[in-house]
């Protein structure tokens, strides 16, 4: 029974981990790793960003499977952190099952702090559009934009929406946000106010991730990232083309 219990943490372990924006070779290679040293026979685990699943031969010669989908993924590289040195650690100290589903839930149980994620999302967007040349002037509307898309996507996850629809609704906000600031003469450059801003929703490690996916010769799993990435751009696309549409 204690055999099962602990591939039923480690598939928690490895869903955790892509979860929080793992690529999917290290969560392969990592729980691989941890059942031969727990002493499990013919090993496969198989990732994909919205499923995992394991199968091993157990001490009594029992094949068993388990499976599990993985929930939202929200990038966190704090927590991503915390599970990935847990997933090293369990290599050498071999703890039980039971252990393992505390220390994954008091990984799971931190919450930053959301004063910071608040000024992170405008110094974000601050930062990206002094990086593009904006004003200072530009860079002050950044900052408060972001602030303000902060409050958006925290709405719209409480409603559980979709992340597509969050995407296309917070790059309409940005555009109008933008325009607004620039009829009112509040900034000096509105494209690059605007891309600035923008650059909070572009999905970077979807694409970074979708390419070592690639290179590590998962091709499902990169071809499935990169869909993402593309339909998050297209949502970006559709939600900016919107309000300048209805603008002009």
């Amino acid at each position: 029974m204690e055999e099962k219990e602990l591939v039923k943490q480690f598939i928690e372990l490895g869903v955790s981990l892509i979860e929080c924006g793992s690529e999917i070779a290290r969560v392969e290679t990592g729980i691989s790793r941890i059942l031969a040293s727990y002493q499990y026979r013919d090993i496969s685990v198989f990732a994909l960003p919205a499923y995992m699943i394991i199968t091993v031969t157990l001490k009594n010669d029992e094949v068993f499977t388990i499976s599990k989908a993985t929930g939202n993924h929200s990038i966190d590289f704090d927590r991503f952190a915390s599970l990935n040195q847990l997933l090293r650690d369990l290599e050498i100290d071999h703890l039980k099952a039971i252990e393992i589903e505390k220390k994954i839930a008091a990984i799971r149980s931190v919450e930053h702090r959301k004063s910071l994620q608040v000024i992170g999302y405008g110094l974000g967007a601050c930062g990206f559009t002094g990086i593009f040349g904006g004003s200072l002037n530009d860079c002050v509307c950044a900052f408060f934009i972001g602030l303000a898309v902060y409050g958006i996507n925290y709405f719209l996850v409480q409603l559980k929406i979709n992340r597509l629809v969050r995407t296309f609704v917070e790059a309409a906000f940005i555009a109008l946000g933008a325009n607004s600031l620039g009829y009112l003469g509040w900034c000096d450059n509105l494209d690059t106010l605007q891309i600035g801003t923008l650059m909070l929703l572009v999905p970077g490690l979807a694409i970074t991730n979708s390419l070592r996916d690639f290179i590590d010769e998962d091709y499902l799993s990169g071809i499935s990232r990169i869909i993402e990435a593309l339909m998050i751009a297209i949502a970006i696309a559709l939600g900016v083309g919107l309000v300048m549409g209805v603008l002009k």
